[in-house]
């Protein structure tokens, strides 16, 4: 079962955590200062190297077709959250989906792009539910890790020079499974030990 078809369940709170629970799981949200309704699921998705390179000056070392086009439809309908240089690196909004930038400059702006200045602010956003895919960059992924559900994780086959590396989050997320093969990568699903099916 899908997890976007899976949000029914009861909802809530112990010790100022929410607990939404979904078939006898309990996935636990921050609940500061928002509405608790609100259920958010946040993945990561990215593509990395055996070395962890993800990046190199900016951008990404590699051009694979068939990565791009998961990544469009994984993402595509759904809130992305990305720092600002992995913003001005794309250069514009990424159609078909909110744009989100996650950024410690507390005046910067950019046209259809919704700011917020740390990972707590994201719940505080209007309308913001289900699924929301962290798309990088490094320091992004390490700053919303502890509330990641899943990463969706492109494991690229040749190495690339790269300036830019994935944290670790093996320990974290022990299990995967992987979800599509092709000739130059493949993508696997790293989940927690008690995360639910997809």
């Amino acid at each position: 079962m899908a997890r976007s078809q899976a949000l029914t369940g009861i909802l809530f709170a112990t010790g100022g955590t929410a607990i939404f629970s979904v078939n006898d799981v309990a996935i636990k949200f921050l609940s500061a200062g928002y509405a608790l309704h609100q259920i958010i699921l946040i993945r990561a998705i990215v593509a990395m190297t055996a070395d962890r390179v993800i990046g190199y000056r900016g951008n990404l070392p590699w051009h694979l077709t068939e990565d791009l086009a998961f990544f469009k439809k994984t993402t595509s309908g759904h809130p992305i959250v990305m720092g600002r240089k992995t913003y001005e690196s794309i250069g514009r909004p990424l159609p078909k989906r909110r744009n989100i930038v996650l950024t410690r400059d507390l005046s910067w702006k950019a046209d259809g792009i919704e700011v917020i200045h740390q990972p707590i602010d994201l719940s505080k956003l209007p309308d913001i539910e289900g699924q929301v895919f962290i798309i990088g960059g490094a320091e992004i992924y390490a700053a919303f890790m502890p509330q990641i559900e899943d990463l969706l994780v492109s494991h690229v086959f040749e190495n690339y020079v790269g300036d830019t590396r994935l944290p670790s989050f093996e320990n974290e997320f022990p299990q995967s499974e992987v979800i599509e093969s092709h000739q130059a990568f493949k993508v696997r699903r790293h989940f927690r030990a008690n995360s639910l099916p997809h």
